[in-house]
């Protein structure tokens, strides 16, 4: 047992009136005897409140939770980052820089300062530009930083 790697990622969805009310993850890893264990929730209600106090305009709460969901799954979402990709580059410059991945994290981490993301960037931007194109977007979310970033590991 102690010999193993093994990951179990669980993904668990609640609807409410045929919408999504809340997602949650919880993320077990035995890495070798090593255990971690992350665990996230968002209810449709706790986004929308957190939301309206930013002062800039964020994504809806189904965008967010596609987002989320490759970040949290990780390689094991792989089919859904051209998608949660295009829903960050909001400016369609092929890249998404520090402050578009800041607009994205700071519903889960209000606090967080942009710069300390730039550590999890630059474990994937390979050029330097301190950007990630989507084939280092790609490598971002398989290296586990989305997940690293979502659950406050800065």
């Amino acid at each position: 047992m102690f010999n193993e790697h093994k990951i179990i990622v669980t993904e668990t969805i609640s609807e409410k009136y045929g919408q999504i009310a809340e997602v949650q993850y919880e993320y077990d890893e035995n890495d070798y005897g090593k255990n971690k264990k992350y665990h996230i929730k968002w209810s449709r209600q706790d986004y929308n409140r957190t939301a309206s106090r930013l002062y800039r305009p964020s994504m809806s709460y189904d965008k967010f939770i596609k987002v989320l969901r490759t970040f949290m799954m990780g390689k094991y979402a792989i089919e859904d980052v051209p998608e949660a990709f295009r829903l960050l580059d909001t400016d369609r410059s092929n890249t998404i820089d520090i402050t578009k991945l800041h607009e994205f994290i700071c519903i889960i981490l209000p606090k967080t300062n942009p710069y300390l993301l730039l550590h999890q960037i630059q474990k994937a931007d390979r050029d330097g530009d301190y950007k990630l194109n989507f084939n280092e977007f790609k490598s971002f979310i398989e290296q586990g930083c989305g997940r690293n970033v979502s659950i406050g590991c800065l």
